[in-house]
C-alpha cells in the first residue's frame, strides 16, 4: 500500500510534470500514463509529442512506484528507473525533499527503495580516533642506547 509521502509526492509529479496523465490498470496495480516529461519534447510531430508513452506503475511487492517509457528517446528515458531516480531526473532539490520526508517518516536506509540522505552518509557517524596508550614523543624502551663517543650504536661495532 502507497504510504502518504509517496502519495504526495506522485500527485506533486503528476501535476507539475506529466500533462494529461489518466489512470488504467486495477486497484491493486494502478498505472498513469501520459507523455514522456523526459524526451517527448523531442518528437518531431505534435501527434508524436502528446502520445501516451510514459507510465507511472506501482508494484506492490517492492512498495514503490517504477516510471517506464516506451519510445527510449533519450538515455534519462531508455530504461526503467525507481521513483526516486525519476524524481532526481525532474527536479533534484524536490528529489532531496523527498528522501529528507522519508528519512524523518522512518522509511529509509537498508530494506527499503530510498536511501538515507547523503548528508547522514558523510557526517551521520561520529569521528573514530585512535587510544594511544603513551605519547608519541616518548622514546621506546626496547631500543638499545648509542654512546656516540665509543663510535658504537647499539651492541654493533664501528666499521
Amino acid at each position: 500500500m502507497e504510504n502518504v509521502i509517496d502519495q504526495r509526492y506522485r500527485q506533486i509529479v503528476l501535476d507539475h510534470y506529466f500533462n494529461g496523465a489518466t489512470l488504467t490498470g486495477t486497484p491493486q496495480f494502478p498505472k498513469w500514463v501520459a507523455p514522456c516529461p523526459l524526451c517527448s519534447h523531442t518528437r518531431k510531430t505534435e501527434a508524436k509529442r502528446r502520445s501516451k508513452c510514459a507510465a507511472l506503475l506501482w508494484i506492490p511487492t517492492e512498495n514503490t512506484w517504477k516510471f517506464s517509457c516506451r519510445n527510449g528517446g533519450t538515455l534519462q528515458c531508455s530504461y526503467a528507473m525507481s521513483f526516486l531516480n525519476l524524481l532526481k531526473h525532474l527536479n533534484p532539490a524536490l528529489a532531496r525533499q523527498y528522501v529528507l520526508d522519508r528519512y524523518s517518516s522512518g522509511s529509509t536506509g537498508k530494506g527499503t527503495n530510498c536511501p538515507n540522505p547523503e548528508v547522514l552518509k558523510k557526517f551521520g557517524q561520529p569521528p573514530k580516533f585512535r587510544s594511544r596508550t603513551k605519547p608519541q614523543n616518548q622514546r621506546p624502551q626496547h631500543l638499545p642506547k648509542s654512546n656516540p663517543e665509543d663510535g658504537q650504536i647499539g651492541d654493533r661495532p664501528q666499521l
